[in-house]
């Protein structure tokens, strides 16, 4: 039998919501029943069905819980909602389907998807065409007046429930593992949706490791510490305060490079117009009677913070930051880390009006390296392997 690789792509997340921030209105459909209008081609049949008293009875339609299946239908809702507006935008999982536009564009376009639809006979659950600028889509509410994202008043209502559940638990009370996990769950979506910073519930995450390694049965009882950190976390999600539903790429305002030793810590920043600052500084006695800087784990999270607070302003909407502490760099794409002073580390910036993108830089091509060793500052050399990569100007070597 030939076979082919067929390869799908479902549209991401971040592409609606970017369609909610840029675009005047949206409107959406379903296809009713959607696996089941797709029928089986009859070579096929036979391998979806069973033999009972003789008799082989076969699926003769698309069968769930099928990876084959969602490509194909997938496909096929692709190809009935060609756009013929280059104004409009669309958003497609399986069997929804939604465009996003100015109205006279949504209109044209809807029109257009219904008509095709109704030509080769698929049928939708609703094919009026609302052009709605608040709605609901894929597990989020969107509004393109003012911009924003939400959670809908359904996952609203779990956070909600979750949040008496615990507050008004008995002390002590057992708790089974799939129990906890559906909580964590819950809040995980929560915090992509309305920006949570998870690294504020550091403990709870902890906790959440252990959980997760458990038996699926097993019994557990949430430490005091945890469960304030569950409620906290529960209610900010229970309001369910609309958030900007994308956020503008931006060109950064600065570059650091930042590094730590068991000495002090150094960074060094560049701006786009080639200006340069440099800090280098020890270890205050406040600082190692709060952190045990012997140890890296301690010592990057505690340079980086410094670096930032020396040398970001408010007025900066996009900082990279280097580090050669991979640990660290992973502790940021996760948003929260095993290690408290990573999660504080996030935490930190989470909180500034600043977009910061972490970079991992070899500690050899660390221009920040020596700064972190020696004191005062060392001289300016003519180095421009920063990094691996090229930079006009110099840095310390």
């Amino acid at each position: 039998m030939k076979t082919e690789e067929v390869s799908v792509q479902y549209t991401s997340r971040s592409d609606i919501r970017k369609g909610v921030w840029e675009q005047e209105a949206g409107v959406q459909f379903d296809f009713a029943a959607w696996f089941d209008q797709i029928t089986l081609h009859e070579t096929v049949r036979r391998l979806f069905g069973v033999v009972l008293d003789g008799n082989t009875y076969a699926l003769t339609v698309l069968p769930m819980g099928f990876r084959p299946s969602c490509q194909v239908a997938q496909t096929l809702s692709e190809v009935f909602s060609e756009i013929p507006s280059s104004t409009t935008l669309r958003a497609i999982c399986v069997d929804n389907v939604l465009f996003q536009g100015d109205t006279e564009g949504l209109r044209t376009t809807a029109e257009a998807f219904v008509k095709r639809c109704e030509i080769v006979g698929a049928l939708l659950n609703d094919p009026t065409v609302r052009i709605v600028k608040e709605y609901d889509f894929l597990g989020e509410h969107y509004n393109h007046t003012t911009r924003s994202r939400a959670l809908t008043v359904k996952t609203q209502n779990k956070a909600l429930y979750a949040n008496q559940v615990l507050l008004h638990a008995e002390r002590g009370r057992l708790w089974s593992t799939r129990q906890l996990l559906a909580i964590f769950g819950l809040l995980l979506y929560c915090s992509s949706t309305l920006r949570i910073i998870v690294a504020k519930y550091h403990w709870s995450m902890r906790f959440h490791s252990q959980v997760a390694a458990s038996p699926i049965d097993a019994k557990h009882v949430i430490p005091a510490v945890v469960n304030r950190e569950l409620l906290a976390w529960t209610e900010i999600a229970a309001k369910n305060t609309p958030v900007p539903a994308w956020q503008d790429e931006v060109l950064p305002d600065l570059e650091i490079f930042v590094d730590a030793s068991i000495d002090g810590w150094g960074a060094i920043s560049f701006t786009p117009e080639g200006g340069i600052m440099k800090v280098s500084e020890r270890w205050t006695s406040a600082d190692w009677q709060a952190w045990n800087l012997a140890s890296s784990v301690a010592a990057e999270p505690l340079a980086m913070r410094k670096a930032v607070a020396r040398l970001v302003t408010g007025a900066m909407k996009h900082v990279v930051i280097h580090t050669d502490h991979i640990p660290l760099y992973w502790a940021f794409q996760k948003g929260f880390a095993k290690a408290w002073s990573y999660s504080k580390a996030v935490e930190f910036l989470h909180n500034y009006n600043t977009q910061f993108t972490i970079q991992y830089v070899e500690g050899s091509s660390n221009p920040a390296d020596v700064l972190s060793r020696h004191f005062p500052e060392p001289p300016l050399l003519h180095v421009t392997a920063i990094g691996g990569e090229r930079k006009d100007g110099v840095v310390w070597g």
